[in-house]
C-alpha cells in the first residue's frame, strides 16, 4: 500500500468500548504522509452506508460500501454482528482512487479471516 515502510501512529488513537480491535499504520517520512486505519466495531449499527453521500455498494462481507474523496478511501462492511472499516488517508496531492483496488483486495482478505 505504501511507497515507503509504514511506521507506528504519531498521535494517540481514540479508543472506546465498541471498538473490538484497531490498527493504524502511517508513513510519516512521505510527503504528504499516508495513514491506513483498520477498526472492528461490535455492532452492525456502525455501518454507515445510508449516511455517506457517495457510498457505492461492494461485494465484501454480508454487505459493504466504498467511498472515495479527494483525500481518502473508506471501505466499511458488516460480517455477522460486527462492522469492519478500512480508511486510507493521503494528502490532496495524492490520487486516493488509485488505492481503491488494493484496499478492496485487502478488505476481502480481512473479511475472509473474520469469517
Amino acid at each position: 500500500m505504501f511507497d515507503a515502510p509504514a511506521g507506528p501512529p504519531t498521535v494517540p488513537v481514540p479508543d472506546g468500548e465498541s471498538v473490538a480491535m484497531q490498527c493504524v499504520w502511517t508513513s510519516p517520512d512521505r510527503t504528504p504522509p499516508q495513514v491506513l486505519q483498520f477498526r472492528l466495531y461490535e455492532g452492525e449499527h456502525f455501518f454507515s452506508f445510508d449516511v455517506v453521500p457517495d457510498a457505492q455498494a461492494i461485494d465484501v462481507g454480508d454487505r459493504g460500501f466504498v467511498s472515495v474523496t479527494d483525500t481518502d478511501v473508506t471501505l466499511q462492511w458488516v460480517r455477522g454482528t460486527r462492522t469492519a472499516e478500512l480508511v486510507y488517508t493521503a494528502g490532496v496531492d495524492d490520487a486516493p482512487e488509485e488505492k481503491r483496488p488494493p484496499l478492496e483486495a485487502l478488505a476481502a482478505e480481512v473479511d475472509e479471516r473474520l469469517g
